[in-house]
């Protein structure tokens, strides 16, 4: 006879005949439905990283079309394909790999804000003496629109200072029929201001050189020393003022806009520019003078701390005076015209490894 207790034992639900049938199908669907998101997102953010390469490529093609080539439009391209490749083998690649593309890509990102705050600090106060306008891409006459920016700035700055030089700087570009100068006074005039204020640098082909003349021709106006406000574009301004600086101009800087559509290309370049200025512009105090080596004829004497200016002025004395010398006779002469003063041993052989390596 079965026992009372055996009836309880007997009458008690067992816990395997208590689960659900379909607890193991439950989690396999619930499985695939994460994998299936994962793989859903992982799609959209590839198709998003296929479309941002294509549209970064025909982005190029388009400023290619309104602006002079630069290295800019290299580094954007390369980056643009980099983005496609990135996005069609985004599975075969390991996950180390992934973080070193991620930080390669947030450091120019980084760097280009950097620039773009930097840029768009202004200290103006409206009584300088000058306005130093940055050249830049011209095609046939006409300005392009990242100088058109630059010229509007400069314009409405002087609008609120009537008082105030303007000079514009630029030589000859390479889809121009006229000097960046030239262009550029043609469009400050048709904005409405006196051609007596402009004065014209159309020898430059670069920053440096935009600013090393723009310094002798302020100095020939104003003999006892300026104040400047330098315009050029936002991402420019960072290395602009510290050029100024070592050529010995002391600048409040004017960031003009830029669109956003040539942001790419404008900051990478921007950016590579800005390592090579760091990386080249080793210093070496050396005092001479100016005069035979500037188109300007400025002839005081003046510090440079920069081995950049000291090669710069080296290349424009050769240039400028090979066809009137013959090469042994403009050497004496070259090097007569130098004054060397309180400088150490150190850094006289320093100058005079330079004097040597770019004359022979």
């Amino acid at each position: 006879m079965p026992t009372k207790e055996n009836k309880a034992k007997n009458n008690k639900p067992s816990k395997a005949k208590n689960k659900p049938k379909h607890s193991k199908t439950n989690k396999k669907t619930k499985k695939s439905k994460a994998v299936n998101k994962k793989e859903v997102k992982s799609l959209l953010f590839r198709a998003a990283l296929l479309l941002a390469g294509f549209l970064s490529l025909i982005n190029v093609g388009f400023m290619y079309t309104v602006a002079n080539p630069t290295v800019g439009f290299a580094l954007q391209a390369l980056i643009s394909v980099a983005l496609i490749f990135y996005a069609i083998f985004f599975k075969n690649i390991p996950k180390k790999i992934h973080i070193l593309i991620i930080v390669l890509f947030v450091i120019p990102l980084a760097f280009s804000l950097f620039l773009g705050i930097y840029g768009n600090r202004s200290h103006i106060d409206y009584t300088e003496d000058v306005v130093i306008v940055l050249g830049a891409g011209v095609n046939g006459t006409m300005v392009s629109r990242p100088l058109a920016h630059r010229l509007n700035a400069a314009a409405n700055y002087w609008f609120e200072n009537p008082d105030s030089m303007i000079i514009v700087t630029g030589g000859l570009g390479n889809r121009a029929i006229i000097t960046e100068a030239e262009a550029m006074a043609n469009f400050l005039i048709w904005r409405g201001v006196s051609e007596d204020v402009i004065l014209l640098e159309d020898l430059s082909t670069s920053t440096y050189e935009n600013l090393l003349f723009a310094k002798e021709i302020a100095y020939q106006h104003f003999p006892d020393g300026f104040s400047a406000v330098l315009v050029t574009n936002d991402f420019h301004i960072y290395r602009a003022v510290r050029t100024a600086r070592e050529i010995g101009i002391e600048v409040n800087p004017l960031g003009a806009y830029t669109d956003w559509y040539s942001w790419p290309v404008n900051y990478l370049r921007e950016m590579m520019a800005v390592i090579n200025f760091k990386i080249s512009n080793m210093r070496y105090p050396i005092a001479f003078t100016s005069y035979p080596f500037s188109p300007y004829n400025r002839a005081t004497p003046f510090i440079s701390d920069s081995k950049k200016h000291l090669s710069f002025c080296l290349r424009k004395a050769l240039l400028s005076q090979n066809n009137a010398f013959p090469p042994w006779h403009f050497k004496n002469k070259f090097i007569s015209l130098f004054t060397i003063s309180q400088i150490s041993p150190l850094e006289r052989k320093v100058f005079c490894f330079a004097l040597k390596f770019l004359l022979t």
